[in-house]
């Protein structure tokens, strides 16, 4: 085939199931700013911008063929970015896309993200045939098994950020390093900005219980020990994403590690809890902190926020390695208190991120890029 002028950075190619979660990775990788730092590692080839991404498809014709103007498209566009998911392996015209790309342009890469919402699948669950595959001369699917790496978007896999930042340094055509940190910059700024916003409308309800929040969290940036503060920044650096908790961002993670060593010279839990997030084992570390917690939420009302603190604290490190574990001691945390904000917030963003908005799992969302 000719070679066709490129326009496009990359094409999104997805089943119709999938087409919320297409849309947020269109708009994320169409705003995504490549600053003079990540344009000097790119080389002279780098450009300021993703835009344009090609998303939608134009009309197809009968039978699985591409319409015309989908498949220029495809002659058009420098990457194939597929999102993955049993819909989008049961896709005729997926699996005709990728096909069609793959043997008129072998040289230019092809992205899987696996983007599945269902528990439980594997990455072989996901991918077309198409992909996996090796595409004969003839421009047939072979027998042969050629997967690309693939990138995965599920919590139980590279979790949203890393999931990014894979696909954008395939799509720039650089390490992941390079551009990871930029990813959790942006994330972490996403997260203010919603906290935030969702503050102001709780404390616009009467949320006094946002303005003690505040209280507390400056009242916790003011370290009575500074003797731990080097410790707890290095125990908070290893369960930082990729690794970290499933809800809790970076902050919060360390707000709580600074709680446990803060309360550690009087509670031998609090210190045994945290040498054991210190040697890697958070599993065993909830367990520790979890008789205490319960033991709070049968006591008197009066202390129902003591109570929803414990469980809100339990929650971030029990994200670490269980969310659906999280999940429950957020909701528990939420119900003892209902103006636990950081709570509330973790709640819905674990929610939001497992397609469960209510309380029914009533899945509405396949992601969080708001």
């Amino acid at each position: 085939m000719n070679e066709t002028r490129v326009k496009y950075s990359g094409f999104i190619s997805y089943s119709h199931s999938d087409r919320r979660m297409a849309e947020r990775l269109h708009k994320r990788l169409e705003t995504f700013p490549i600053d003079s730092e990540l344009r000097a590692v790119i080389g002279p080839a780098a450009r300021e911008t993703l835009f344009p991404v090609f998303l939608d498809r134009g009309d197809f014709d009968a039978g699985a063929s591409l319409a015309d103007a989908t498949r220029q498209a495809l002659d058009q566009s420098e990457t194939l970015i597929v999102l993955c998911s049993p819909a989008a392996r049961r896709s005729a015209y997926v699996n005709e896309e990728i096909r069609l790309f793959r043997y008129h342009y072998p040289e230019r890469p092809v992205i899987p993200l696996i983007v599945a919402r269902r528990r439980g699948l594997g990455t072989a669950d996901c991918p077309p045939d198409a992909l996996r595959f090796e595409i004969e001369p003839d421009g047939t699917v072979s027998t042969r098994a050629n997967m690309p790496l693939a990138a995965d978007w599920r919590r139980g896999g590279d979790g949203p950020p890393l999931a990014f930042a894979k696909l954008l340094a395939r799509v720039l055509g650089i390490g992941t390093d390079d551009v990871f940190r930029r990813v959790q910059r942006r994330e972490t700024q996403r997260r203010r900005t919603i906290g935030a916003v969702a503050g102001v409308i709780l404390m616009l309800a009467g949320g006094t219980g946002y303005l003690a929040w505040i209280k507390r969290g400056q009242d916790q940036e003011i370290f009575v020990h500074r003797d731990f503060h080097d410790r707890v920044e290095q125990i908070a650096r290893r369960y930082r994403p990729p690794g970290g908790a499933a809800a809790a961002g970076p902050d919060r993670i360390l707000e709580t590690l600074t709680a446990l060593a803060e309360g550690s010279g009087t509670n031998p839990d609090y210190a045994k809890a945290l040498d054991l997030l210190e040697a890697g084992k958070p599993k065993e570390a909830e367990a520790l902190l979890r008789p205490a917690a319960e033991k709070m939420a049968t006591d008197a009302k009066s202390r129902n926020k003591e109570a929803s603190e414990a469980f809100r604290r339990l929650a971030d490190i029990a994200g670490f390695s269980d969310p659906k574990r999280a999940r429950e001691d957020y909701a528990r945390a939420v119900d003892l208190d209902p103006d636990n904000v950081p709570a509330l917030l973790a709640l819905g963003e674990l929610d939001i991120d497992y397609g469960e908005l209510d309380p029914g799992g009533t899945a509405r969302c396949a992601a969080c890029w708001c």
